[in-house]
């Protein structure tokens, strides 16, 4: 499941909007300058003519040799950049007289890095990572997943003796894995039975990895490895190279109920060229699963189950089922 030709114009028509009201507020705002500031407007055109008449110049010294024309045309530059730069001061000191703060014509743009532009030189930025990534969580929930494991959510009421031990374990791996985030490439692995926490706990770091700007995706086992599977046997080539490139370059990936995927020799070579291939880019994943160590070594082989020890942070979790518990007070009420 790879972005189709008609959800990047969406993005970049939403890039193209986001410029389009930033411009627009520009000019708002210069037409009311202009109204309280006659004199503003004035030295606005004594820029433009500036130009017009340095640019002027310069052609016309071009006939001579090339050494004489460089450094007219340099001379021509420097007395246009100290013009500038007495008008510049001339406009600051206009605003200050009429209070208007003197960034008032440089309103912010959504996302400063890329001065909503999509790109930070070649490269993407994390905003337009983001945007793209969004379209997944269409397919994997992830929203309305998120409404429901956050941090704001946060309870170890159901945690008893070493349950609770282990769940602030939990949590406090889950507070440094935060914090180091982009510094330190290792994963967090959640194992244990149903209904502990473990998928919650994978929504907590989630939604706040998100708030910051990261890009976040987050898929059931199951549908992970269905939709991959269908990339396959659709024989969609440059589909599945943009999903696998997708999920080898995220900022996290998110890997939930591991093991109910339907395990085959399929399933076990994508995921060990996922997490090999994050390995080498040191991008981390989360995974969860309700398998003990010993099943997670039998089923996928210290080929796999090696990466997946050796490269996160493990945390047992441990309680009667959560979802069980609720359900059982909800009924004494």
């Amino acid at each position: 499941m790879a972005l189709n030709g008609s959800q990047y114009a969406d993005i970049q028509s939403a890039y193209s909007e986001r410029r389009r009201k930033r411009s627009y507020l520009v000019m708002q705002r210069k037409a009311e300058i202009y109204d309280k500031i006659p004199e503003f407007r004035e030295l606005d055109a004594r820029v433009a003519n500036l130009s017009v008449e340095c640019t002027r110049k310069m052609i016309l010294a071009a006939s001579d040799t090339d050494a004489e024309a460089e450094a007219v045309k340099q001379q021509y530059l420097d007395g246009l950049h100290e013009e500038i730069e007495k008008i510049s001061a001339r406009k600051a000191e206009l605003l200050a007289q009429a209070g208007i703060p003197g960034d008032y014509l440089d309103p912010p743009y959504v996302c400063g890095k890329c001065k909503d532009t999509g790109y930070v030189g070649d490269e993407k930025c994390a905003c337009l990572k983001q945007m793209e990534v969004s379209f997944l969580y269409e397919y994997s929930n992830m929203k309305s997943w998120l409404e429901d494991n956050n941090f704001s959510k946060l309870s170890d009421e159901y945690y008893v003796d070493e349950e609770l031990i282990g769940f602030k374990n939990a949590v406090g791996n889950c507070r440094e894995f935060i914090e180091n985030f982009g510094k330190d490439p290792r994963g967090l692995f959640f194992y244990g039975t149903p209904g502990t926490g473990k998928s919650f706990l994978s929504g907590c770091v989630a939604q706040v990895l998100l708030d910051r700007g990261y890009a976040v995706i987050y898929f059931s086992a199951k549908r992970l490895f269905d939709l991959i599977s269908d990339a396959v046997y659709d024989n969609d080539r440059t589909g599945r190279r943009d999903l696998m490139e997708t999920l080898y370059d995220c900022d996290l990936l998110i890997i939930d109920d591991l093991g109910t995927e339907g395990v085959n020799d399929f399933s076990k070579n994508i995921l060990f060229d996922l997490l090999n291939e994050r390995m080498i880019r040191k991008k981390p994943v989360i995974i969860s699963t309700n398998m003990s160590l010993d099943i997670l070594n039998t089923t996928y082989k210290e080929r796999i189950s090696s990466r997946i020890l050796s490269s996160n942070r493990i945390c047992k979790l441990k309680c009667k089922d959560i979802r069980i518990q609720k359900a059982n007070c909800i009924e004494k009420r």
